[in-house]
């Protein structure tokens, strides 16, 4: 699942007075709630977690056991608002806003990653962990400490199931301090495991797999979570050096949210393995993606 803002750009960000606001135990039941701008609930979170389809590309690794939440694909911008996101729908009609983050925290959205039961759980540069609900985008805070604490912090996250179609996850985050590393739940110890460090977002599925995507280079990977190393999968064209970013996984395909900076909207690129190919899906979803997830729930790659 996610983005990742420069040091730089937030402080002149924050000088100019913009007005931006955002995750606790898998398997908790979240509060109810409506799906935020007043509009149709029909698509997203909705009222008892929406009437969503897959459309055809196959069932999540865990079947009946997923709740219908966690079968859709969240993002959550730099202005603390999240959203969910439909893959199957053309256009901006596929982003629905849930509500706004009332994280208490005066950082900013960094990070976001979605468990097996729907939960949303969002890193923000303070380096604070927080449990959203994704029905109505209510925030609680956790005891997680960051293992290396700045003043600005960056982290890349995504949970994979631990293995091939099994219904139970893990949370695997890349930092550029400490590099990949696993937080367990309930206690949210954190376990280094060494290897790429550097600026990067992760993402896994209900295959186990785990991938990583490094901005500076627009490449992505996937890693060998036993040798912590990375087997090269593709260069973006033109996303080089991008200043935020996030992305998820979706019936094996990746979408990749991007932009300039605040007060850009991102663009979402779609590359699918299968073919080799990427396209723009989205040039502006209109608000700024800084974390995007999904749950070991959404359908798996399609079939060759």
């Amino acid at each position: 699942m996610v983005k990742r803002l420069l040091p730089w750009l937030l402080v002149a960000v924050l000088g100019a007075g913009c007005s931006c606001s955002a995750g606790n135990q898998p398997d908790d039941d979240d509060d109810g709630g409506g799906a935020g701008q007043g509009g149709d609930s029909s698509v997203g979170a909705g009222n008892e977690g929406g009437g969503f389809s897959t459309g055809g590309a196959g069932t999540g690794g865990a079947g009946s056991d997923c709740v219908a939440e966690a079968e859709l694909v969240y993002l959550v911008s730099y202005e603390r608002q999240l959203y969910s996101f439909v893959p199957n729908v053309p256009g901006t009609d596929a982003y629905t806003l849930i509500g706004t983050l009332g994280c208490s925290s005066t950082g900013f959205p960094q990070s976001m990653s979605v468990d097996k039961s729907g939960v949303a759980w969002v890193f923000y540069d303070t380096g604070e962990l927080f449990r959203v609900s994704t029905l109505d985008a209510s925030c609680t805070p956790t005891t997680y400490v960051h293992p290396v604490q700045n003043g600005f912090n960056q982290l890349g996250m995504g949970f994979t199931a631990t293995s091939p179609g099994v219904f139970d996850d893990v949370l695997y985050v890349v930092s550029p301090d400490f590099g990949l590393a696993t937080v367990a739940f309930p206690s949210f110890a954190v376990t280094q495991l060494g290897g790429l460090v550097g600026a990067a977002e992760l993402t896994g599925g209900p295959d186990a797999l785990l991938f990583h995507f490094a901005a500076s280079s627009a490449t992505l990977s996937q890693v060998d979570t036993d040798s912590l190393t990375t087997s090269f999968l593709h260069t973006f064209n033109g996303l080089q050096g991008t200043q935020a970013w996030a992305f998820s996984r979706y019936a094996g395909k990746f979408y990749m949210f991007t932009s300039d900076g605040i007060g850009f909207g991102s663009t979402c690129t779609v590359y699918d393995p299968q073919t080799n190919s990427e396209m723009v899906r989205d040039q502006n979803v209109g608000f700024t993606v800084v974390g995007a997830g999904q749950s070991i729930c959404v359908p798996p790659p399609v079939p060759q």
